[in-house]
């Protein structure tokens, strides 16, 4: 298993971290053309184990060159890897929220019909 929790917004803090209960864990950015590898360190018993911190790997400034700039927003990401005795056994992969150019609501009514008698509703506001 391996997860990134890194949101890879504005606000975000420059170090990244990743569960994982592999091996080791390689860290990759821009579709490769930046990556780290670290060891997951394994608590003894029946512990979690420690989560893996990778130092200074995010720049929102750089991530905004790449997708506002180069028009390339494809290639912002993150990739984690899961290795275990040297092979690549699970990988999670994270992008930002894109700007939003829309906004659609739909009703989910679970098949029933609305009644018009005052004890169903739909409000909007705005």
């Amino acid at each position: 298993m391996v997860y990134i929790t890194h949101e890879m917004s504005p606000f975000s803090d420059a170090e990244v971290i990743v569960f994982s209960n592999c091996d080791s864990v390689r860290l990759s950015m821009y579709d490769g053309t930046k990556s780290w590898i670290k060891p997951v360190v394994h608590a003894p018993e029946h512990m979690p184990n420690a989560p893996v911190v990778f130092e200074n790997v995010w720049d929102f400034w750089e991530a905004r060159d790449y997708s506002y700039f180069q028009k390339n927003w494809e290639k912002v990401n993150l990739v984690a890897e899961g290795i275990i005795n040297g092979e690549v056994v699970c990988t999670h992969r994270k992008m930002p929220s894109r700007r939003s150019t829309r906004l659609q609501l739909s009703i989910d009514h679970q098949g029933q019909a609305l009644i018009a008698d005052g004890s169903d509703f739909f409000g909007s506001s705005g």
